[in-house]
């Protein structure tokens, strides 16, 4: 069957971000929902007409229409979302390429018609089934006011890139693909001859193979609506939708009353012992508790090799000074005789029964120190009596020659020991000691299974409104920048700008954009715009929209990325003005 292929006279994509924006010379077109910047909506739609005139010889029918796109982009696998649908509306009044916005956009009206989009389209060509739709244009069943693509636009990050009429290859332009056929006339009907007699009936012969099916005649014009009939049972439910988006968290409600207290855990093993901390100082001496009886001495066993002298643990508690018991009487001290030679020492006798100390009496004025004569027995030690007042210290004498000691008494009997004092304060803690030294590090564990890619979400977004000259021409100007710190993981950076340049009258003008993409002042990518021809108003303006959608792995660190724009010319003298309005640039990952 013969076709023809026709390229749209218009189409252009429309964004409720920017909803009095046109974008009409831009190289692409959109459906889906993108990033919502500061969770507003940001929907994209695209628009296409094509004008039917004489498209194909008279006396032919049309058979197919099937619309057919080059995706070059698809921000969501199939993993992540799927199925992928784009349906086709049909455009309720007129609209034109490079005046229609989101905001004057035509209201449009549903079809039947859709395609599910998949990974498996990018960088190919899908085809759309319109037939109906071209058939009711050509035969002016309805108006030729072109259709809308709407793509997902509940759910963020669904956008669907398509190459526009613009596009520089004419292999990946949109185009209408129709097929049609020629149908002939139908010849005069001939007289109708007599009725011949009746043969036999013959044998029943074999049934012929079915025809060709053909053309779909015209859709004839809608028949009024008849009377509505009874309502139908309820139809089963239908498959639940895919979960919307998480809404912001909500205030935090007052905290609940505490539970009652857990069983309290095992007790962990004690870990290894710290460094020695200084010692903290002493407490207050406490009372001296009872004395415990002394247990029998065991025979003493031999001495063992000496250990190494371990770490020196934290000084204990001082014990509490026991009472003393009671001193034995002093015997009487014998005359000093010559030193003879040391004989063997004899057993040290008992220690007698120390007598009751008796009263101090005054301390009279220190005489001259005289002779010390021979020592005398001691008598009985009286009951020691109250200490006077100290008297002046008179001169120390000559020590006098030291007499034979005397035989040590016996000991006395000793005293009951006292009650137990009450426990001193305990001293203050010392600093704790410095951590030990970091054992080991264990083996690494196995690496676990890859969980789920998580959406995409926005790690940085720079989107500008205010002019910015793009002056003098031939000079690189940098209109977009952001610095943010990465891991290793994959970012997908997109851009955009709004290029206006002002041509003076009636003169030819000639221009090239060139826009780039930079990773810490390294190009990465860049898009070029060619344009020339000459300007037909006062002052004429013309708006581009260069725009870069791109994917890097960059080192973990600190990056900078941003976007350059350089114009030039060939004959700069007929360019009035060149700025920049409308730019954004978004690095998700």
């Amino acid at each position: 069957m013969p076709f023809v292929q026709i390229n749209p006279t218009d189409d252009v994509f429309i964004t409720q971000y920017f909803p009095n924006n046109n974008f009409g010379s831009d190289t692409s077109l959109f459906t889906g929902e993108y990033v919502r910047f500061n969770n507003q909506p940001d929907a994209f739609r695209s628009l296409l007409k094509f004008n039917l005139t004489g498209v194909i010889p008279p006396g032919n029918i049309i058979l197919s229409a099937a619309l057919n796109l080059f995706v070059f982009r698809k921000d969501k696998t199939d993993g992540q979302l799927s199925p992928q649908t784009v349906s086709v509306y049909t455009n309720a009044n007129n609209f034109f390429q490079n005046t229609v916005t989101w905001n004057n956009a035509p209201t449009i009206i549903p079809t039947p018609y859709s395609v599910n989009v998949t990974d498996a389209d990018v960088n190919n060509y899908i085809s759309i089934d319109i037939t109906n739709i071209v058939v009711n244009w050509f035969y002016n069943v309805i108006p030729n006011n072109g259709i809308t693509l709407v793509g997902i636009e509940n759910i963020i990050d669904t956008i669907i890139g398509y190459r526009s009429n613009e596009w520089a290859i004419p292999g990946q332009r949109p185009f209408l693909n129709i097929q049609y056929g020629i149908v002939g006339p139908t010849g005069a009907t001939g007289p109708t001859g007599p009725t011949g007699p009746t043969g036999p009936t013959g044998a029943t012969g074999a049934t012929g193979p079915q025809g060709v099916t053909g053309p779909t005649g015209i859709q004839g014009v809608t028949g009024p609506t008849g009377p509505t009939g009874a309502t139908g049972p309820t139809g089963l439910q239908g498959v639940t939708g895919p979960t919307g988006i998480q809404g912001l968290t909500g205030p935090t409600g007052p905290t609940g009353a505490t539970g009652p207290t857990g069983l309290q855990g095992v007790t962990g093993p004690t870990g290894i012992q710290g460094l020695t901390g200084p010692t903290g100082p002493t407490g207050a001496t406490g009372a001296t508790g009872l004395q415990g009886v002394t247990g029998p001495t065991g025979i003493q066993g031999l001495t063992g090799p000496t250990g190494p002298t371990g770490a020196t643990g934290p000084t204990g508690l001082q014990g509490v000074t026991g009472p003393t018991g009671i001193q034995g009487l002093t015997g009487p001290t014998g005359a000093t005789g010559a030193t003879g030679a040391t004989g063997l020492q004899g057993v040290t006798g008992p220690t007698g029964i120390q007598g009751l100390t008796g009263p101090t009496g005054p301390t009279g004025a220190t005489g001259p120190t005289g002779l010390q004569g021979v020592t005398g027995p001691t008598g009985i030690q009286g009951l020691t009596g109250p200490t006077g007042a100290d008297g002046v210290t008179g001169p120390t004498g000559a020590t006098g020659i030291q007499g034979v000691t005397g035989p040590t008494g016996a000991t006395g009997i000793q005293g009951v020991t006292g009650p137990t004092g009450a426990t001193g304060i305990q001293g203050v803690t010392g600093p704790t000691g410095a951590d030990g030294p970091t054992g080991p590090t264990g083996p690494t564990g196995a690496t676990g299974i890859q969980g789920p890619t998580g959406p995409l979400s926005i790690l940085a977004s720079q989107p500008l409104e205010t002019p910015l000259a793009l002056t003098p021409l031939a000079t690189p100007v940098t209109v977009l920048s952001q610095t943010l710190n990465t891991t290793t993981n994959e970012l997908k950076i997109d851009s955009m700008a709004e290029v206006n340049i002002v041509i003076t009258l009636a003169l030819a003008y000639q221009y090239t954009i060139t826009y780039v993409l930079r990773e810490d002042t390294i190009p990465i990518a860049q898009v070029v715009i060619n344009n020339a021809g000459t300007s037909l108003a006062v002052l004429e303006a013309h708006t581009e929209i260069p725009n870069l959608t791109w994917t890097t792995t960059p080192t973990a660190g600190s990056h900078t990325y941003d976007i350059q724009i350089t114009v030039t010319s060939t004959i700069p003298a007929n360019i009035t003005s060149v700025n920049t309005t409308t730019r954004s640039l978004n690095i998700l990952g």
